[in-house]
């Protein structure tokens, strides 16, 4: 068993931004993209949030019509925070707008790299280039992040 924390995973050879960098194009078709199987996936929409889906079946919205008049359907999901900047952690709150936040690396970002902690029955895995730093995993898991520790995780 697997614990994975600030580690989103991808399948092999699957892209993280499948229609590039900064791409003006519409999150729909990002998702017509990337979720063409029915599985749960997350996708980076360009200078915005992850977007987290486990249903591709397009579903009415209540109230929402078409000038025409026929009711609009739409895939849902969920909007998480990649900016940091959410008041609503981990939920994507439209901060990433208003800072003006842009999903290209910086040259003074934190190394990708992951570090595995194994315990007896299951490894935690730590990547702090793609933390949000809400604290989810450090506040309410004391007994295994021990900030005053080292080694700082206890996978036991």
């Amino acid at each position: 068993m697997h614990y994975s924390r600030r580690y989103i995973r991808r399948r092999h050879g699957e892209p993280e931004d499948p229609l590039g960098a900064g791409s003006s194009r519409c999150y729909r078709a990002i998702l017509s993209i990337v979720f063409m199987n029915q599985t749960p996936k997350i996708a980076c929409l360009p200078n915005g949030p992850y977007y987290l889906l486990n249903d591709m079946t397009a579903a009415p919205v209540p109230n929402l019509r078409r000038a025409n008049g026929e009711p609009c359907a739409t895939v849902r999901g969920v909007a998480l925070c990649r900016c940091g900047g959410s008041r609503n952690k981990p939920f994507c709150d439209g901060t990433h707008s208003l800072i003006g936040f842009k999903d290209q690396r910086s040259g003074n970002a934190t190394p990708n790299r992951r570090e595995s902690y194994a315990g007896k029955r299951i490894t935690i895995h730590d990547n702090r280039s793609i933390c949000s730093h809400a604290g989810f995993c450090t506040d309410r898991l004391k007994s295994v992040f021990r900030m005053r520790a080292e080694p700082w995780i206890d996978a036991d």
